[in-house]
């Protein structure tokens, strides 16, 4: 239902000779499949921009306060919170959000397994990986490792999933880096090559 109602809405605001957004909640985020999101995003690439649902703005209202100069680099121009629709598939749950790993003025903090130094790094993993299947807690530091293994994810996005304050997340990957653990890209330029989507 959110397909067709999502569909209808681009289709009443492409008639219109009005600059537009669609305006998107989490209901119908909830509600689409990755192939229905997928098929939106290349049926309007470059000609549709959606807004972010509800849960996304908490999230960037949070970095405003947290990080206010990330967020004057997302945010700084263009329509406050509004997006391409390409990024539709990104707000699905699986999807893991609007992802931060193009900023401009300020140092990027986005990972992917790639980022994963090898063989150190994917050594120390296993030691994670048993732990966690034996049930013992984990540092935030290996918590951190263990997801950029399994999923890509920004610093920003870490933190305020786990409730870990941004210096300490940003000293856990300085740490891992001088651990040889992780590669930390700070420019999108360099960042670029590590990214799939």
């Amino acid at each position: 239902m959110s397909y067709t109602s999502i569909l209808a809405r681009i289709k009443e605001k492409l008639h219109s000779s009005e600059p537009f957004a669609i305006e998107i909640h989490d209901a119908d985020i909830n509600a689409l499949t990755r192939e229905e999101a997928r098929d939106l995003s290349r049926k309007y690439h470059g000609d549709v921009l959606i807004t972010l649902p509800e849960s996304e703005r908490a999230y960037f209202d949070w970095i405003k306060k947290e990080d206010p100069a990330v967020w004057n680099d997302l945010w700084s121009e263009g329509e406050l919170y509004t997006v391409g629709i390409s990024f539709l598939e990104q707000l699905l749950e699986a999807g893991n959000g609007f992802r931060i790993c193009d900023l401009q003025q300020e140092d990027n903090y986005f990972f992917t397994s790639r980022h994963i130094k090898k063989p150190e790094g994917w050594e120390y993993l296993e030691t994670v990986i048993e732990r966690i299947r034996g049930g013992e807690a984990v540092s935030p530091s290996d918590a951190l490792l263990y997801t950029i293994s399994v999923e890509d994810i920004d610093i920003w996005r870490f933190s305020y999933r786990h409730n870990i304050p941004l210096a300490t997340a940003k000293s856990i990957v300085a740490h891992l880096a001088h651990e040889n653990l992780l590669v930390h890209l700070t420019s999108s330029e360099d960042l670029v090559r590590y990214i799939d989507f």
